[in-house]
């Protein structure tokens, strides 16, 4: 929205739409504020936690206000565009996990059969949001020939965007097998 103001400014939601995105910003704001008062204080966050978090946000920050727009002109653009804006979501998201839910280590060790029966499941939901957001599509129409692309795309979108948020996140919400 900073980067295109005139597309929404001086608009009949302009208003709306504002207030909505501070409304949620306070809610985020307010269930984080909860949900760190209601950790046990054993655990408190990473020595740095936040300044990290907050040099993770401003980074990713500063690549999507000069990524280039010129790039999502084409198929291999757009998807290129869609992998690094996945990347830009959970990097900064799981630093901000870190520091405001930390949670104790437990530790690196081999992966388990359980660690890769987990990511088999992270890439078959994946594959499985992906199918069925392609399936909705292709009920809207899709000219002939390009349906092996587009579901291509719908597929590897689901399946990339869930195996990346399940890597990031796997950490620094608990989730060890």
């Amino acid at each position: 929205m900073a980067r295109h103001p005139f597309v929404w400014m001086g608009r009949a939601g302009t208003n709306e739409l504002l207030l909505l995105i501070a409304g949620m910003a306070t809610l985020a704001l307010g269930a984080g504020f909860v949900v760190r008062r209601s950790l046990d204080e054993a655990a408190p966050p990473a020595r740095g936690a936040w300044w990290r978090a907050g040099g993770f946000s401003l980074v990713c920050i500063v690549i999507l206000a000069l990524f280039p727009q010129a790039i999502i002109g084409n198929v291999p653009g757009e998807l290129f565009a869609l992998g690094a804006g996945i990347v830009l979501l959970f990097l900064p998201l799981s630093a901000l996990v870190i520091a405001l839910v930390p949670m104790r280590d437990a530790g690196d060790g081999p992966p388990s059969a359980g660690a890769w029966f987990a990511w088999a499941g992270v890439v078959f939901i994946g594959t499985a949001i992906g199918t069925c957001l392609f399936l909705l599509e292709a009920r809207e129409g899709i000219a002939p020939g390009r349906y092996l692309l587009v579901a291509a795309v719908f597929i590897g979108a689901g399946t990339l965007g869930l195996t990346t948020a399940y890597a990031f996140l796997r950490k620094p919400l608990g989730l060890y097998f």
